[in-house]
């Protein structure tokens, strides 16, 4: 190292900078400083300076040392403020490029036309069977309509509080669709169907006509329920079952398959009505009673408790089954005959004074 003249120079690690003093060629050691990247700038140099003077250089070294030191630390500060800005700028940049990116993705807007309370949408951009511009319902907020998929609320169809549509679904005619209810998948809710309380519409499920599904109803797969019909409660309407009429399903009634629930008829309770079934005029089916296969329902009929009617039998006129009584086969329970405890009617069995052809008439 001879005729090497002193040097300190710095370099930034992964534990901060480190501050370095070169001896002369009669000098026989390294000086090596690095403050913690916890220390403030002021206690950094402080520290530097201090260590500078332990190590005993003579004086004119010792003042040179503590400039350049002071110089290194400087300019340490300033490249690292230069960065900072840099990287703000560039954090700042992105979060705009998001911000842009994310007002792109959106599909539509909320107009000033306003009824109600409600604000009518626009469309941002082409979608599904929506192009850019089209006009759209009515909503409370943009929490009610997903920017995401197709779904589309159009017409005069109204959808607020915390209710929402997404997925593909769509919201059409006049429908209102409010409180927590959810509207999703491929679902249709139009005409003046209604659909509120924490009622869930899913799946290829139709909702339309004068129909109402309230509370924590379910109606999913193929479903559909329309003209004045109404489903409540924890009910679930699924398969390709469909509710018409003024029919009511409440409570934790099922109704899947191909079932047909019509007329005034009502199922409530646990019972379950499903595969072919058809239940319909003014029938009930309660308790925890179960309709299956091409079972028929229909006149003043009640079936309740455990019951069961299967295969392709009927209950009709104002007969009653109830308890764990079984109807099945081709049986025909009619007029005012009453089927309890652990009864069976199977096959062919004649209960009432109105024959198969009276019967037919009245379906």
């Amino acid at each position: 190292m001879s005729g090497r003249p002193e040097t300190i120079a710095s370099r930034e690690t992964k534990r901060g900078l480190e501050i370095l003093c070169v001896k002369e060629s009669n000098w026989s050691f390294w000086i090596l400083y690095c403050p913690p990247r916890s220390y403030s700038y002021e206690v950094s140099v402080k520290k530097a300076l201090d260590f500078i003077k332990k190590c005993k250089l003579p004086k004119e070294k010792n003042e040179q040392a503590m400039a350049r030191t002071l110089e290194v630390f400087r300019n340490y500060v300033r490249l690292n403020r230069h960065r900072k800005t840099e990287k703000g700028e560039q954090m700042s940049e992105c979060k705009r490029e998001q911000k842009d990116s994310k007002v792109e993705t959106k599909k539509y807007e909320l107009t000033g036309e306003t009824k109600n309370g409600l604000r009518r949408i626009r469309a941002l951009r082409d979608f599904g069977a929506v192009k850019r511009g089209d006009l759209g319902g009515w909503v409370e907020s943009e929490n009610n309509l997903s920017h995401e998929g197709d779904a589309w609320i159009s017409d005069d169809a109204q959808v607020f509080d915390d209710a929402s549509v997404s997925g593909n679904a769509r919201v059409f005619g006049e429908a209102l669709v409010y409180d927590d209810a959810k509207v999703f998948g491929n679902a249709r809710v139009f005409g003046n169907a209604v659909v509120s309380s924490n009622a869930k519409v899913f799946g290829n499920a139709q909702v339309f006509g004068n129909a109402w599904i309230d509370d924590n109803a379910q109606i999913f797969d193929n479903a559909q329920v329309s003209d004045n019909a109404g489903v409540g409660d924890d009910a679930q309407i699924a398969g390709n079952a469909w509710i018409a009429g003024d029919a009511m399903i409440t409570d934790n009634a099922q109704i899947l398959g191909h079932a047909r629930i019509s007329g005034s008829a009502q199922v409530y309770g646990s019972a379950q009505v499903y595969d072919d079934a058809l239940i319909f005029d003014d029938a009930e089916v309660n308790g925890n009673a179960q309709v299956y296969g091409n079972a028929k329902v229909f006149g003043h009929a009640r079936i309740s408790g455990n019951a069961i009617v299967s295969g392709n039998a009927w209950v009709f006129d104002r007969a009653l089954v109830s308890g764990d009584a079984q109807v099945y086969g081709g049986a025909r329970v009619g007029g005012n005959t009453r089927v309890s405890g652990n009864t069976q009617v199977p096959g062919e069995s004649e209960q009432s004074a109105i024959d198969k052809e009276d019967a037919l008439k009245k379906r």
